[in-house]
């Protein structure tokens, strides 16, 4: 037997080892906690005006819908 861990049923894919498995779950909490911040800071944009989100060239429905979206939802 080696001294890597294999996985035979990955629920992130094909994976190799455990850390390579730690890696790619780690870069999937790390892009759920940027969409966290993102949508947070979406509706604190929101909630100073609606001329916020213009300015940074979104429509204002777009970033309501965006705001309300859980982090796990892309």
């Amino acid at each position: 037997m080696s001294g890597t861990l294999h996985l035979r049923r990955a629920p992130l894919g094909e994976c190799r080892s455990l850390t390579e498995w730690f890696r790619k779950v780690n870069a999937r909490l790390g892009a759920l906690r940027h969409r966290q911040g993102v949508r947070g800071e979406m509706r604190r944009l929101l909630k100073v005006g609606p001329h916020m989100i213009a300015d940074i060239g979104l429509d204002f429905d777009e970033a309501v819908a965006e705001s309300r979206k859980m982090p796990w939802q892309a």
